[in-house]
């Protein structure tokens, strides 16, 4: 089985290249179709990562990611400890001396 995700689309929204050389990209909404994707969406943020595709359309894909600690037990408090754990680590090297090598 794969880990790779379906990939999301957002729904009413478009992508394309603009004719004049000091508009970037131009991104076009059908309200109504937005409006009924977005009414389903539940996170606050939906971020949507700008790409072209192998035949140089560009198209929006929604950014699907989730941090760490919205997905393991302990929450925030997770992602302290292994930070706290991390400190640890460089600790514990900064203390090993080269010297006490055997070979």
């Amino acid at each position: 089985m794969s880990d790779r995700k379906e990939k999301v689309f957002p729904k009413g929204i478009f992508f394309k290249e603009h004719k004049q050389e000091w508009i970037d990209l131009a991104v076009s909404i059908n309200r109504k179709e937005c409006i009924e994707w977005l009414t389903n969406e539940t996170d606050d943020y939906i971020n949507i990562d700008v790409k072209t595709s192998k035949a140089g359309n560009i198209y929006g894909e929604v950014n699907t990611w989730k941090p760490i600690t919205d997905t393991l037990c302990g929450g925030a408090n997770f992602q302290e400890a292994i930070d706290k754990q991390k400190n640890e680590n460089k600790t514990a090297k900064d203390d090993f001396d080269k010297d006490d090598i055997p070979f």
